[in-house]
């Protein structure tokens, strides 16, 4: 215990002097996601996967990064993100790191809605982005879709659920976001789990997320193309994307969402959901 206080005291200290020093020279330093970058790769593993034991018995990183979040955002501190991307990257980044915060606080679970009853884990926990509490429903709804208006957000944000996207193993950067939003959106419609094209019984099975938001995806399309397969289709390899084209108006089945924690220690989650 005291030695992860002390790895947490470090960590704190050293993003304190960090903007310290900067202002100290009056300059304004850039948010650094370096720490929370490695904690990604430390306790994610490829398949999106999360060590959540390991990452309850050392949290001081988790912390460290937490308290980052508290100390500046966008709206406390907008000279950090001049420009949209680096504010959209800021607040994709804070939901992920948050649930994480969310679910080690309450773990070990099986489900984030173990936690409170009618969705509470999303608005009832409130976390604090430069200075400001805010819940994850407030953050996604108020901020994130209302603000940003890209429906790209529903595949890189994660909450903990193994219907979710699978949650990346870097932090989003603003150099790179619109490469990495690309990446995670086309693997989620390239894997069966999320979109599956039944041939023989001419049914196109799409993750629950396509219904949820569905006017956010077709906000997106030009006039005539105002359906949700219209969307699904642009994000598929060529093959998957011939398979659909052969279906004929074919019956939308909407699969129910999987709330089973993305937790690397469940049974089953070896052999759960390979990536294609």
């Amino acid at each position: 215990m005291l030695k992860r206080m002390a790895r947490r005291n470090v960590l704190l200290f050293a993003a304190a002097a960090a903007f310290a020093a900067a202002e100290a020279v009056g300059a304004q330093p850039a948010f650094d996601w370096a720490p929370y970058d490695h904690l990604l790769h430390t306790y994610v593993n490829e398949r999106g996967y999360v060590d959540y034991p390991g990452l309850k018995l050392n949290r001081g990183e988790l912390d460290a990064v937490i308290a980052q979040l508290d100390h500046a955002s966008p709206d406390s501190d907008p000279a950090l993100f001049p420009t949209r991307i680096a504010k959209l990257a800021y607040w994709i980044n804070a939901y992920n790191a948050f649930v994480l915060r969310g679910v080690v606080d309450y773990y070990p679970i099986a489900s984030v809605k173990d936690v409170y009853l009618f969705n509470g884990f999303f608005s009832r926990i409130e976390f604090k982005a430069g200075g400001t509490e805010l819940s994850l429903r407030e953050l996604e709804n108020e901020i994130l879709r209302k603000r940003f208006g890209d429906p790209r957000i529903h595949f890189a944000i994660v909450c903990a659920s193994e219907g979710c996207p699978r949650l990346a193993r870097e932090a989003y950067l603003p150099e790179r976001l619109d490469e990495q939003f690309d990446a995670r959106t086309s693997l989620f419609f390239n894997e069966d789990r999320n979109v599956r094209i039944d041939a023989a019984g001419n049914r196109l099975f799409l993750s629950k997320i396509m219904d949820w938001y569905s006017d956010d995806f077709i906000a997106t399309l030009p006039a005539d193309q105002k359906e949700i397969t219209s969307y699904v289709e642009r994000w598929l390899t060529p093959e998957r994307q011939a398979a659909l084209a052969r279906l004929r108006a074919p019956k939308i089945v909407y699969v129910d969402y999987d709330w089973r924690i993305n937790d690397q220690a469940r049974p089953d989650a070896a052999t759960t959901h390979a990536i294609p």
